[in-house]
């Protein structure tokens, strides 16, 4: 049924589930990539995945199947004529920026620093996906190194979003200025993680 969510403790965790503070987020920096790109409502109204996405009830505190999420950034690609990784990466990104919600609230209020990234990249993961683990290790002064493992979710169209996330993320930490942050493995081309390079200069 559209806009009916699961409590994790009553079997949420069988299946792959995004929070839906998660989908509410995604689904408004969607709608601001569409606008900006010139894609009408009526237009996005008429396509028979994002009319759903952009018509249905989301409750952000329930768990919802996370299947459709890559549907969702393909979809959205398709109507703006870009690369379906570009504009995953680019909804990463408006995700975390404050207009889109309490996601981006949530992250960039944890992550104020490089140190705080590893204590609790994990559990922000925890709150807004049912699935996967999240280790954070310190190559060096200059890069940090974040793998997402055990992710049942996990869709190639998807991960690029996590890079576009973690650039705003990191971008916004105190004493350090973001230099990039590159994808450097992927399960989908059988990684047994997938893999962010954070390359930060510190102040």
């Amino acid at each position: 049924m559209a806009g009916s969510g699961e409590n994790k403790s009553q079997g949420a965790g069988d299946v792959p589930c995004w929070k839906g503070a998660v989908a509410l987020s995604s689904r408004e920096a969607a709608r601001l990539l569409l606008r900006d790109g010139g894609v009408s409502a009526e237009a996005v109204n008429a396509d028979p995945v994002l009319g759903e996405y952009f018509s249905r009830s989301f409750l952000a505190t329930a768990w919802y199947p996370e299947a459709p999420a890559g549907d969702y950034i393909e979809a959205a690609a398709r109507l703006l004529g870009r690369p379906i990784e570009a504009y995953a990466r680019e909804l990463g990104r408006r995700v975390v920026m404050r207009d889109a919600g309490l996601v981006g609230k949530l992250m960039l209020g944890l992550f104020v620093t490089p140190e705080r990234l590893p204590r609790y990249a994990d559990t922000a993961w925890a709150r807004i996906r049912n699935t996967g683990r999240v280790e954070v290790r310190s190559l060096s002064r200059a890069h940090q190194a974040l793998r997402v493992h055990h992710w049942r979710g996990h869709d190639p169209r998807v991960c690029p979003t996590i890079g576009g996330s973690l650039e705003i993320v990191v971008g916004a930490m105190r004493e350090v200025r973001s230099v990039g942050v590159e994808r450097t493995a992927c399960v989908s081309k059988g990684a047994r993680a997938c893999e962010f390079l954070l390359l930060i200069e510190r102040s």
